[in-house]
């Protein structure tokens, strides 16, 4: 019979230094495994140095092989956690309307603000805000675990809705007459209606022309209108009749009598009457 003995050799007991279970910033962290001569890996290793630059739940893991050849593994988890808030920036709003603010990359907010405001979430909206709503809105920002914090504010301005009206339409024109230049108030707006081109109003149809300017979305206050009438009249036709023919003889006498599709007249010689007497010069 023959044999032979086989010796098993345990493996070796390996770990490294503890890692906190937070990790609240991005400093370098060395690491020493033990037994030493062992090789680290996971997220932001680079030989025995953990970099903590990227955010989330990490497994670090130290491999070492003893003499005998015999490997054995450990490891840990850590999670990476920066804070790095931000705040939306709203620098005006219009009386009436909802404010939303809204902070991000934390897990508890702390919100403070004008007429004794606060809040305890990252969103928070103000309804229905007044004048009185306008100030600095401040933000405490926390996250769990990490002792870092970071305090964000802004500036919020309410404003009255703007008057909305327009100018440079005339009351009346006469057909195909020289186009006016409309300025909305505030600018921004829209025109329509009868013989608009952008802001430009051509007297193209006769009669009564309304004309609207919309005003735009004026941080945050409602679109408003404001109309206007304007009429665009004919151009008036005018028949001239004389009483003796359009043949008069030296020295003699006619009426002349206008009729139009207006009642004012203005003749060369000034008279605004519908008919004038014409005298002829006698020749000798």
């Amino acid at each position: 019979a023959a044999s032979i003995s086989i010796t098993v050799n345990p493996l070796p007991n390996v770990s490294f230094n503890v890692l906190p279970s937070f990790i609240c910033d991005s400093t370098p962290i060395t690491l020493t495994g033990f037994p030493f001569g062992g090789t680290f890996s996971g997220n932001g290793i680079s030989n025995d140095t953990l970099f903590p630059y990227v955010i989330g739940i990490h497994s670090i893991t130290y491999t070492f092989t003893d003499d005998n050849g015999c490997i054995n593994t450990t490891s840990q988890s850590d999670t990476v956690r920066h804070l790095i808030a931000s705040l939306n920036n709203i620098s005006t709003a219009c009386v009436g309307s909802d404010l939303t603010l809204n902070a991000s990359g934390g897990d508890y907010y702390s919100w403070t603000g004008p007429n004794g405001f606060t809040g305890y979430t990252s969103l928070v909206t103000l309804t229905n805000v007044n004048i009185s709503d306008s100030g600095t809105y401040s933000v405490h920002v926390t996250i769990n675990g990490c002792p870092q914090s970071v305090d964000l504010n802004t500036q919020v301005n309410i404003i009255t809705p703007p008057f909305v009206d327009f100018t440079g339409l005339n009351t009346s024109y006469c057909i195909n007459g020289t186009p006016s230049v409309l300025l909305g108030i505030p600018s921004g707006g829209t025109f329509i209606g009868n013989g608009i081109n952008g802001n430009i109003f051509t007297p193209s149809i006769i009669g009564e022309n309304n004309i609207q300017y919309i005003s735009s979305n004026y941080f945050g206050c409602p679109s408003d209108t404001v109309t206007k009438t304007t009429v665009v009249y004919n151009l008036p036709t005018v028949t001239i009749n004389s009483s003796l023919g359009t043949f008069l003889c030296p020295g003699s006498s006619t009426i002349l009598s206008a009729t139009s599709t207006t009642s004012n007249f203005l003749w060369n010689s000034g008279s605004s009457a519908d008919s004038i007497i014409v005298n002829t010069d006698r020749k000798s």
